[in-house]
């Protein structure tokens, strides 16, 4: 390793005009750089505005300058790679700067910085000995906006989902306290500005319901999150003394997994779980529970299939219409309640009914909702009507209008002015071919594509006319099985503006 160090970037000196000194970061000559309200202010320290500092601007301070953020998404920074991140960090040197904000500490005679983000990097360079550490300043005003900056530097695969589902929790009620909105609001609010599916992040939320164990299990991956979220769900119905029998079953078979060859321990899968809450229920008393959980267990896919459509259609029917009390609002609530309630009937209601016949009735269901959906898609995916100018002629004829162009262009010109007029759309393939039909020398359907999209719909604008594009979905050749994709369509339309 002291070979190793010695020959590393992380202790080459970086250059003298990049580093910050101690003399320009003097607490006493704060006043001309901080700006008005814009501070955080708590017991122990205060965060400084250093409008000078921030940008794309790139820094060197020595690393003990900086320090953690004790309120921040990740609080576990033990990972699998460690030793490989360790090693590219000495091999390679410091490639992306840290992200900071300047805080003043109480009894210090000058600025340090808050890590935002990079605190992995800081610890692996610590622990290696380097005296340097490459800084980028962004101003954050509050503890709540340095977190948020935390969590969006921070890919969410170095979360484990307890992280996650805390970080989640904590900007949700931010935005409850600051817009005085409800929970399901908040939601929706958060999954838009971070562009995550709401139904993600209910359903990591619903892992916070779980006891201290099953967190556990569920942060070091003991347990998967989707499994976690099924038994979340599950006791979220039961009683206290069959959450706990369930808590200790799986406790013992958490404790069973053996080692595989690569050194890791092995996980609970979703049937683990379920054969526990099955066995749970048994034993508290309640056998049709446990009769109606081991019939979901023989067509669980086609359940996971329905409750994420379910999902769907609450994400996408939305709730903005809540205290709405027009009539339409009413109806659209009265329609979702209808749609959910056959939904949880065909789950539920299984007495007396075999394997088979649920899944036939699940299966029926699924195809009728698919069928829909279907529709739906056929009728998004049609163009939009042609606006036809009063008394204008057929596009066929205002095509005639174009003389000094040569054959081949009016050949073509004719074939989108046919489109139009029969209620068609050519794509560039079928145009090609035709056009090749027509003429040997079209035989480059570069060109041809590129005189399509550029040269001809500068030659029509005189005569008022445009090339209409949209998309339709074909059968993809080159790849096998059912793949398809979508193909721009061609065809004429007016100019009307």
């Amino acid at each position: 390793m002291e070979h190793v160090l010695s020959k590393s970037p992380l202790l080459e000196m970086p250059p003298q005009e990049r580093i910050l000194s101690k003399d320009s970061l003097k607490a006493e000559n704060l006043g001309q750089y901080t700006k008005g309200g814009m501070v955080l202010k708590n017991d122990r320290a205060q965060l400084i505005r250093r409008e000078d500092l921030e940008g794309e601007q790139i820094f060197y301070v020595p690393i003990s300058w900086c320090v953690p953020n004790p309120d921040q998404p990740r609080e576990d920074f033990e990972f699998d790679d460690q030793e490989k991140f360790d090693h590219d960090l000495l091999t390679d040197g410091q490639r992306d700067a840290a992200k900071v904000t300047p805080i003043l500490i109480n009894g210090e005679v000058h600025l340090k910085f808050i890590l935002v983000d990079g605190e992995r990097r800081w610890r692996s360079m610590t622990r290696q000995g380097a005296e340097y550490i490459k800084i980028k300043v962004e101003w954050h005003a509050t503890k709540e906006d340095i977190f948020e900056a935390a969590f969006d530097s921070t890919n969410r695969k170095n979360l484990n989902p307890i992280e996650e589902a805390k970080s989640y929790q904590k900007m949700i009620a931010r935005r409850m306290t600051e817009q005085g909105i409800k929970e399901t609001k908040a939601i929706e609010l958060l999954a838009k500005e971070k562009g995550i599916y709401a139904t993600h992040i209910k359903g990591y939320l619903k892992l916070l319901t779980l006891d201290k164990n099953m967190q556990t299990m569920v942060a070091n991956g003991t347990v998967k999150p989707s499994s976690a979220i099924e038994t979340a769900e599950f006791l979220d119905g039961q009683d206290d003394i069959t959450g706990a029998a369930f808590s200790r079953k799986v406790t013992v078979m958490a404790s069973a997994l053996q080692h595989g060859r690569n050194g890791k321990k092995g996980k609970l899968t979703a049937t683990d779980l379920h054969d526990a809450m099955v066995a749970t229920l048994e034993e508290t008393g309640s056998p049709e529970d446990a009769l109606r959980l081991k019939a979901e267990g023989k067509c669980s896919a086609l359940i996971n299939a329905i409750g994420q459509l379910a999902a769907r259609f609450e994400s996408i029917m939305g709730t903005d219409d809540e205290g709405d009390s027009s009539a339409k609002a009413q109806t659209n609530r009265a329609k979702k309640e209808l749609l959910f309630k056959k939904m949880v009937e065909v789950l539920h209601d299984r007495q007396g009914q075999q394997a088979g016949e649920v899944m036939t009735t699940i299966e029926e269901l699924m195809e009728a909702i698919q069928e829909f959906h279907t529709k739906v898609l056929k009728v998004a995916m049609q163009p939009d009507p042609l606006e036809i100018p009063e008394g204008a002629p057929t596009f066929t004829v205002a095509a005639k209008k174009l003389t000094r162009i040569n054959s081949m262009d009016a050949f073509i010109i004719n074939k989108l002015a046919e489109a139009s007029d029969n209620n068609k759309q050519y794509t560039a393939e079928e145009l090609f071919e035709a056009a090749h039909a027509h003429s040997a020398l079209v035989d480059d359907f570069g060109l041809f594509k590129g005189n399509l999209d550029s040269i001809l719909p500068c030659m029509i604008s005189g005569i008022k006319l445009r090339i209409d594009v949209n998309y339709k979905r074909v059968r993809d050749t080159e790849k096998a099985g059912k793949r398809t994709k979508y193909v721009k369509t061609y065809r004429l339309a007016w100019i009307t503006n």
